[in-house]
């Protein structure tokens, strides 16, 4: 037998058995026999037995017996501490091992727009936190009912509430004039609104191609007479956002899609403290039938992350 080994003989001989282990933890708790053997369903002999099992064990006394109740003793409670944060330390870890294998999965429908300039760079701080929570993305600019499509959580923009949804409002959307330094560079300093006529203006088209109408968001911000009908137009959020940061014009648009652009510089907001405010983002939620494990979790997330991405712009 090697020295390695016989060590590893000696420590388990000197070990008591994790059945005597556990009668002494719940015994410690309760300071009672009676009350111990209850808790595990057996005898308040076999308890005592077993304690007493484990005192002849280790060499000394653990407990002391006073008329109807017990004492730890000074070895006793330092044993107990032990004990106690170990099981409870080996509860922790079975948790985990038994969460590890069985990954959960979340749907979340979000536009183009906001998948792709502001949910997708950071959906990766909500998996850190949730690693084992996949995640299944529907991309659409439609609204879609979240019972019959297996949605879990939405963003949407709109003035709800809606029926048969949980909805939380958040901000109001903004919308500002914003363009790349580049372009800016390109075509010199823009003093006033009125110098837009000179410019390429770019222009959504589509469900959402009110928000960025030059002509009616010129009128909400009291302006007349900037001819606004040349440059480039698109059917969808994320190719103007795009357009603006390829420095090929200037778009209407706002927090929370562009705020990183923003705060890195790749884009630049003209003409500050003047903006238009529409409807509400919000995050919604199915009522009908049982929530998922998580969807709660990142809902709450989403909205965190949404009024941080606002509260600067």
């Amino acid at each position: 037998m090697t020295k390695r080994l016989q060590r590893m003989v000696s420590l388990k001989r000197k070990r008591p058995s994790a059945n005597s282990l556990v009668v002494f933890d719940v015994v410690s708790q309760n300071l009672s026999f009676t009350k111990a053997a209850e808790e595990l369903g057996t005898t308040r002999v076999a308890v005592s037995g077993q304690v007493k099992i484990l005192e002849e064990h280790l060499g000394v006394r653990l407990f002391e017996r006073l008329h109807r109740r017990l004492k730890l003793t000074t070895a006793g409670e330092t044993l107990a501490d032990s004990v106690s944060r170990s099981f409870k330390d080996i509860s922790i870890a079975l948790d985990r091992v038994a969460e590890s294998p069985r990954n959960h999965q979340l749907a979340i429908s979000v536009s183009q727009g906001m998948s792709a300039h502001w949910l997708l760079p950071r959906i990766y701080k909500f998996r850190n936190q949730y690693p084992s929570v996949d995640i299944r993305f529907q991309i659409t600019d439609g609204y879609v009912d979240l019972q019959t499509e297996g949605i879990d959580v939405a963003l949407r923009y709109g003035d709800g509430p809606w029926k048969d949804v949980k909805a939380t409002k958040l901000k109001r959307v903004r919308r500002f004039p914003v363009c790349s330094p580049d372009y800016l560079k390109k075509v010199g300093k823009i003093n006033s609104l009125e110098d837009l006529s000179e410019h390429e203006l770019l222009y959504l088209s589509g469900r959402y191609g009110k928000l960025t109408r030059w002509e009616e968001w010129l009128k909400m911000v009291g302006i007349d007479g900037v001819h606004t009908r040349h440059g480039l137009e698109f059917d969808a959020h994320n190719s103007l956002i795009e357009a603006v940061l390829a420095g090929q014009g200037i778009a209407l648009a706002g927090p929370p899609q562009i705020s990183q652009y923003l705060k890195d510089g790749k884009l630049v907001r003209l003409f500050k403290g003047i903006e238009t405010k529409h409807r509400f983002f919000w995050i919604v939620e199915p009522v009908n039938g049982p929530t998922k494990p998580f969807a709660t979790e990142l809902a709450t997330w989403l909205e965190s992350e949404i009024l941080d991405s606002v509260k600067n712009y």
